[in-house]
């Protein structure tokens, strides 16, 4: 059970990180990638309305199948889509 908890929380602190993380980082994010205001409000956005859309599918998936392997395919492609957006050399 406490593996169980500690897997919650390390996911539900990656989600909330993720989440508040770029607010403060707009300014920066701006200046280095030539963005207007109006766009980088999308950048929170985006996430927002990615991450409930995956949460929507992700559900009644993991319901039909193994629960362990959904979660796990949805790390993955989390842990590789955020890289991928790490080494971006535009926005």
């Amino acid at each position: 059970m406490n593996r169980v908890l500690a897997v919650f929380f390390t996911i539900m602190f990656m989600i909330g990180t993720d989440t508040f993380l770029i607010s403060p980082l707009l300014p920066t994010l701006q200046q280095v990638y030539h963005v207007s205001t109006e766009l980088s409000g999308w950048m929170v956005s985006s996430y927002a309305l990615g991450y409930a859309g995956f949460a929507l599918i992700a559900g009644p998936i993991s319901d039909g199948l193994n629960r362990k392997k959904v979660m796990v395919l949805g790390m993955s492609f989390f842990a590789i889509s955020t890289f991928l957006c790490g080494i971006a050399p535009s926005f």
